[in-house]
């Protein structure tokens, strides 16, 4: 990912990192738990768990090393099944959820273009 962030800068783009949400949460149900198939990953409901926050950490650690903006919406959308149709790929609710967020979060970050930005002036 480091590497992704500055070839970007490199060719004169503006990287944004962005978290992945999944139905994956603590409080899962009976029901969200059999949409996440714990069988496909090998690992325990705890495992993915952890696994997912070790990689959000990196996302989180890497945006403020690179100074690269973070567009995190796990606490917007993991662990809630109407999101879900599986443990990582949205719905259309959770795909129209997913839009939003992102649309709201990088408004800001693309008004931030410095001056002189071919792309703002």
């Amino acid at each position: 990912m480091e590497l992704i962030v500055s070839a970007s800068r490199s060719i004169g783009a503006i990287p944004v990192l962005i978290s992945q949400a999944t139905l994956v949460a603590p409080d899962n149900s009976d029901a969200e738990m059999d949409r996440i198939r714990l069988e496909y990953q090998g690992l325990s409901h705890a495992a993915v768990i952890r696994a997912y926050e070790e990689t959000y950490k990196v996302i989180r650690d890497l945006g403020a090393k690179t100074g690269t903006p973070v567009i995190d919406v796990t606490g917007l959308m993991n662990g809630k099944g109407e999101y879900f149709s599986d443990h990582v790929h949205t719905s259309p609710e959770g795909s129209a959820k997913l839009a939003e967020i992102v649309a709201d979060q990088l408004g800001p970050i693309l008004a931030e273009r410095p001056p002189g930005d071919p792309d703002t002036d």
